[in-house]
């Protein structure tokens, strides 16, 4: 089951066009427009939680968001600058043994964004899972071990 939680409406009815389009069964997919830094309630366990370029707004439901994922949490940031780790991670060791760097872009082509860069990241609560993870990323992606 994905469950889609997004601010904007417009990005809840974008997304539940594309399944529409790619057939995806409306049974196992349900987006839905709410505010998780206020009303939404974790209620429910998932598997996996990903949280793209909004971490300041999330950063206050940090335990809950621990507390409602099964094994991974997958983070983009904003914009990030040296020391970085300390605002991003460090709080969400408590939740998370393992957490890998994925990646790294630029964080927007403008000119007022130039020189600025977006971290992805992974935080999983299974160090087996983190493994598999890292062998499975090597085997497909040999230039990356290197």
């Amino acid at each position: 089951l994905v469950h889609g939680v997004e601010y904007d409406a417009l990005f809840v009815l974008l997304a539940d066009l594309i399944s529409i389009y790619n057939n995806l069964p409306a049974d196992k997919i349900r987006f839905e427009q709410n505010d998780v830094t206020k009303r939404f309630s974790f209620d429910a366990t998932y598997d996996a939680i990903m949280a793209f370029s909004v971490f300041t707004y999330i950063e206050t439901r940090l335990e809950d968001i621990g507390n409602a994922t099964k094994e991974v949490f997958l983070v983009e940031t904003h914009n990030v600058k040296d020391g970085w780790e300390r605002a991003y991670i460090e709080p969400l060791r408590k939740h998370f043994p393992l957490i890998m760097i994925l990646g790294d872009s630029d964080w927007g082509l403008a000119q007022q964004f130039s020189g600025g860069r977006r971290v992805v990241y992974v935080c999983l609560k299974n160090k087996h899972v983190g493994w598999h993870m890292i062998n499975r990323i090597q085997r497909t992606n040999p230039n990356l071990s290197s």
